[in-house]
């Protein structure tokens, strides 16, 4: 039990990091408006937190149908190996209240990296991770900077900025 509460931590800690690879630009408008070093850190400690409560709950509800299922059914030991005939399932809410509190203690101690990784990011860090070259949204390709300008389907040859001398682009 315990390799698969280490296991789920990780990937909590996985998953907020790729979050925050993903919305490092996001992160550093934010720090450029004026949010501080607690105010990132919260939004990264709230969304962990989130994770660790959706998949807290989802692992009381399985176990506590996987429970009541045992209990229902049985399953049969053999009494000449064991002293009874059936395994016994005991539901006691105090395990269920220390199993909420030890997960969702995890999952705070497993946004701390990330959460301090994402405040102490610079915006211009941040900022300049958005730069050219950067693939576009459709299947052309690299896409252009957008000081070319392009008029039709000729470059427009009165326009200061025009393609760059043996550039493959027009």
């Amino acid at each position: 039990l315990g390799f698969i509460v280490l296991v789920a931590s990780f990937i909590i800690v996985a998953t907020l990091i790729m979050l925050v690879l993903e919305k490092t630009r996001e992160i550093a408008v934010l720090k450029s408006m004026g949010a501080g070093i607690p105010s990132v850190m919260k939004i990264f400690v709230i969304e962990g937190m989130i994770i660790g409560a959706v998949g807290t709950f989802f692992g009381l509800v399985l176990g506590y149908g996987t429970c009541l299922l045992i209990g229902d059914v049985g399953i049969p030991l053999d009494p000449e190996v064991y002293y009874i005939d059936n395994l016994p399932v005991r539901i006691d809410p105090s395990q269920w209240v220390m199993v909420v509190l030890i997960s969702m203690a995890l999952a705070f101690l497993a946004t701390i990296y990330p959460a301090t990784k994402a405040a102490r990011l610079r915006p211009v860090d941040g900022l300049r991770s958005e730069g050219w070259p950067r693939r576009s949204s459709g299947s052309r390709g690299w896409a252009r900077p957008t000081s070319w300008v392009r008029s039709g389907s000729r470059c427009c040859a009165t326009s200061p900025w025009r393609s760059p001398p043996g550039s493959w682009w027009p």
